[in-house]
């Protein structure tokens, strides 16, 4: 039994997509990928919270649009060891900005082969990822689980998910 899922047995936790891709589902909606390169791997997270007061630091890298919206990726490399372990390469967290709306959209970590540990079954993904919410989002996943909202549930019956 899953805490925090709602209705999620009706959804797969697991997808093994392209290429060794692996999609593992959080609270319904939320998406961790593992990508495993070589000798390195990739972990990317879905997050959101707004506002988010983080700012960029000296060596964060910020796009922005013509029409004013930017997307600052944002190092947190220190905050991924202090959470995760020494073994984490590098990290950082994704903030969107429009219109003075600042929120945090994602995160982003990479690891070497040897710590796959971290995210090689749905546990040891799941204990990463809250450690991940409750760091940047400010949220336990196992005490205060998300709830979709209505449409999601309905584009998951809809695809037979």
């Amino acid at each position: 039994m899953r805490s925090g899922f709602g209705d999620a047995e009706t959804q797969p936790v697991i997808v093994d997509a392209w290429d060794g891709v692996r999609e593992y589902w959080f609270e319904d909606f939320r998406r961790m990928l593992v990508i495993v390169d070589g000798e390195e791997v990739l972990v990317v997270v879905d997050l959101y919270r707004e506002p988010y007061q983080g700012r960029a630091a000296a060596g964060s890298l910020t796009v922005e649009t013509a029409n004013g919206t930017s997307v600052s990726y944002i190092d947190v490399t220190e905050e991924l060891r202090s959470l995760l372990g020494e073994n984490v390469i590098s990290g950082e967290v994704v903030v969107l900005d429009t219109n003075g709306r600042r929120e945090l959209v994602g995160a982003r970590l990479r690891l070497p082969y040897h710590a796959i540990g971290l995210v090689d079954s749905y546990g040891n993904a799941w204990n990463t990822y809250v450690a991940i919410v409750r760091a940047f989002e400010g949220r336990d996943p196992e005490k205060k689980p998300l709830r979709p909202p209505e449409p999601v549930h309905r584009v998951y019956r809809i695809r037979g998910l």
